[in-house]
């Protein structure tokens, strides 16, 4: 008893590492659920049947409650060929954190889709697809226009090869968490 005291104690002081809890448990509701949220209607929802949390970098854990409804990615159903459907894919943790985070408007703006980077790249998202999935919600995600700060992201094309050389890119150099959220394609 006391040894596993003592080994609590260290991991309490050990340097932060981001996790996530053991078991995403979900019920598919979308044939019953009527209100939305802030959640696009037409996307499958799902009803959290225990707690679920995310331990970001920075120590900070974020909980979503028993019982709240999440839709899963909002991909465009003409990407779900390239991305992946709402819930597939390793990506499927961190949207669940960040619909939570998102629409009851938890922390700022910033923080939350940087935390959806960082949830993405803990669950072995590739960093492209990674990178691609964080753009697109910073400038198609939902309004976030009544929080005070807020900066709308204007929509930039992407060229023809951009991702290519972005993946070409992130093979050849190790890009840090902070490096991969700054980087723009023109840069490459």
């Amino acid at each position: 008893m006391r040894f596993s005291y003592i080994i609590f104690l260290l991991s309490l002081a050990s340097p932060s590492q981001a996790e996530y809890a053991q078991r995403l448990l979900l019920e598919d509701v979308a044939s019953t659920h009527v209100n939305h949220g802030c959640a696009d209607p037409g996307h499958t929802d799902f009803k959290l049947l225990a707690p679920y949390w995310y331990k970001g970098k920075d120590g900070k854990v974020w909980t979503v409650p028993a019982g709240y409804v999440v839709n899963g990615g909002s991909i465009p159903q003409a990407a779900w060929s390239i991305i992946g459907g709402p819930w597939s894919g390793k990506f499927r943790n961190a949207t669940v954190i960040h619909d939570y985070l998102a629409c009851e408007r938890i922390s700022t703006s910033d923080y939350v889709h940087r935390l959806f980077l960082e949830g993405m790249i803990e669950s072995g998202v590739p960093k492209v697809k990674a990178w691609v999935m964080y753009k697109a919600v910073l400038v198609g995600g939902s309004d976030w226009s009544d929080v005070p700060g807020y900066v709308p992201q204007e929509p930039r094309p992407v060229e023809s090869g951009s991702l290519e050389k972005l993946q070409e890119f992130l093979e050849n150099n190790d890009v840090s968490l902070e490096e991969l959220e700054a980087l723009e394609l023109d840069e490459l």
